[in-house]
Formats: C-alpha cells, structure tokens, sequence
C-alpha cells in the first residue's frame, strides 16, 4: 500500500493576474518535440487570457508543487452567439499535468467545500485545477462552458467534473491527405509527388472556379466592415457559434502573437460572399499540415468547395495534407466530401451542466464550429 507521506505534495492556485503565466507557458510547451509549432508563451497567455481579449479576461489556475508548475487549466472568454443573440462564454482547455502527478501527489489542503479525501477534486490535480476553474468562471457569470477534451481528459470531465457531450451535433475531423503522404505510406516516395500534387491541387482549383463563376478571391490584412455585415447576414437560425464579426478576425487570427494566418476574402462583383482562415502546423508528431482554421460563408457547398480548394491551391505545398472541422451533417462536411476529403473519428465538445448548458444540451442545437472555435489551432 503506498505510504501517503511519500507521495508528493501539491498546491492548487488561481493565477488570473497570470504573474506566472511564463513559467506556465515554458512548462506547457515543455510537452512539444523540438521542431513542432510553438503553441504556448507569456504573450500568447496575454492575448488570450488578458484585457485585450474582446470577450474580456480569462482564468489561469496552477498546479504546484515546490513552487514549480506541475498542471494547468484555463478557460478564455469567447463572444458567443447562442440562440439569437450574443453572450459571454468560455472555453476550458490548457489542461497538462506532469506525468508524475497524473496518479501520484496528494493535496496540501482539501478541496473548499468538499472533506471528503477520497472525492475527485482531492485526489486528482486535474480536477481540482477543472472545478476551481469553471468554479471562479460561473461565479464572475459565464454560464456557458466548452471545451474539446482528448481521450486523456475525456472521462474526468464527463464522469467525475458535471461536464455533457454534446450529443446532437458531431464534430467531424477531414483531412484531404497529400499524394505525398500517401506515397510514402505505399512506399512509393519516388514518384514526382510535390509535381503530382501541385496538378492535382490546381485541378481542384479549377473545377472549383467554374462552379462559382464569377467569384475572386484575394488575400486580405484587415477585416473590413464588409465582414459585419455579411456575420449579420448569416448567423440567423445559429444556435451555437463564435461571433464572426470583424473583431473575431482581428483579435483571433490578426493579433496572435505566435501564430501567421492567412485570410482569404471571396467576392461576386465586388460584394463579400465568404471570408476563410488558413495557416500551416507542425504538429507535436514532426508532420506538416494546412488546416482550414475558420470561414464565415453561406451554406452553399459550391462556395465552401471553392473556400476548400483555394486553401490547397495557396496553402497546402509541401504539407501532409489540408485539415479542418466540420458539423458531420453540414453543408461543410458536405462540400469537403465532394472535395475528396476523408472523414476521421470526431473530436467531441462538452458543455459544462450549468442551467445554461443544459438547456443547450436539451435541443438539436444549430452548431457552426471550427478548428478555430477551439483554441487547438
């Protein structure tokens, strides 16, 4: 039986002024291989969890143990549009602990509230970072809470933290892989793939164009007051979405302070149909992706085909393939089917159990989520 007093010591702490935020950030990226994407820093913690974040500041909360960072957890404010209208929401992620405090450590003090030794939230330093997380966040009033749990953290949240999959809409994963990343799993490397994939890309390209004709498409650097007014025109009928306004643009994609995105604004006769974000990762495994990060446009899979090939055609070179997320059942999932995209197992989304999310949960909600509604890219 383990002795107790052997077992490491660890302290849970809200860091919201986030005056530790770097050692937060250098323990987090700590988790990626030399040469994958930087993910984490100070600044990046600024950005989003700080004041210029538009849905306001967030929450950080720190596992430590001799005063080094052992886990963290954080929920960033988002502009929400939930049924009809704008709220404030959250969502929860950031959740990494050492590998010796995944099943190892004890609490210096009882969770508030809870005496029970044997409870989650003293056993696990994971759900003591969860529940005092979203526990500061409902008490400043955010009653919705998200997040994209991966097979790791799933069960905690679900069993054990009061938190729901959202069952009536499924997150579908689709990747369209490169000719090169299929040659190389039939052990075919030699052929000219980069040549064969830049053809096959500018095929698609073109089939594309003729289903939109006269459409253009042009790289853009500041989010116009075009973009309002098409968001105001499309988020009639959402139940469940980011507010793509101008401000989501600049502040999401424009102002991070790690990461290049391109956006790509599509026009008919000079009017905007659809805005699309793309951008390249290295992921934590060494391999190169583009992933189609976000669109604001129309459900018409014509135009979504179009906003899908010109992120191959402008983005997609010498990656692995082109990624993106997409409601299963949507026009989305529809025109990237059409667009040779395969589908892989879907990333769930929880809800927290407020009243909320829970009447949330309760419908069919009209979902409107991309790799850019979560914080994974």
């Amino acid at each position: 039986m383990t002795d107790s007093a052997a077992l490491p010591v660890w302290d849970s702490v809200g860091d919201d002024t986030l005056s530790r935020a770097g050692e937060a950030a250098d323990f987090l990226q700590g988790f990626c291989p030399p040469g994958a994407d930087p993910v984490w820093s100070a600044s990046a913690f600024a950005w989003k969890l700080g004041p210029a974040n538009p849905a306001g500041p967030g929450f950080l909360s720190l596992g430590l143990c001799e005063d080094k960072v052992v886990a963290t957890t954080s929920i960033t404010l988002k502009r929400l549009w939930i049924d009809g209208r704008e709220v404030i929401g959250g969502e929860i992620g950031d959740t990494y602990t050492a590998a010796a405090f995944r099943r190892g450590g004890q609490p210096r003090h009882l969770a508030a509230g809870n005496s029970d030794a044997k409870a989650y939230v003293n056993r696990s330093i994971f759900g003591r970072l969860v529940s005092e997380t979203s526990g500061r966040a409902h008490k400043a009033g955010i009653g919705i809470i998200y997040g994209t749990p991966n097979a790791n953290s799933m069960p905690g949240y679900v069993k054990r933290l009061g938190f729901h999959e959202m069952r009536g809409h499924v997150n579908a994963n689709f990747l369209r892989p490169s000719l090169g990343n299929l040659a190389r799993r039939a052990g075919l490397a030699a052929l000219p793939v980069a040549e064969l994939d830049r053809l096959a890309t500018w095929i698609g390209r073109t089939i594309a164009q003729v289903l939109t004709p006269g459409m253009s498409v042009e790289e853009i650097t500041h989010p116009g007051d075009d973009i309002d007014g098409l968001w105001h025109q499309l988020r009639g009928g959402l139940d469940f979405a980011p507010v793509r306004d101008s401000r989501w643009f600049q502040h999401r994609f424009l102002d991070h302070p790690l990461v290049h995105y391109r956006l790509l604004a599509l026009r008919r006769r000079g009017r905007l149909q659809a805005v699309a974000v793309i951008r390249r990762f290295v992921t934590v495994s060494g391999r190169p992706f583009c992933y189609v990060a976000d669109w604001l446009a129309p459900a018409d899979r014509r135009v979504l085909m179009r906003v899908l090939a010109e992120a191959a055609w402008r983005d997609s070179g010498g990656t692995d393939g082109v990624l993106l997320w997409a409601g299963a059942d949507s026009v989305a999932a529809s025109a990237a089917r059409a667009s040779l995209f395969l589908r892989r197992p879907a990333s769930p989304i929880i809800l927290a159990g407020t009243p909320a999310g829970l009447d949330l949960l309760a419908g069919r909600p009209c979902v409107d989520f991309t790799l850019a509604a979560s914080d994974n890219v």
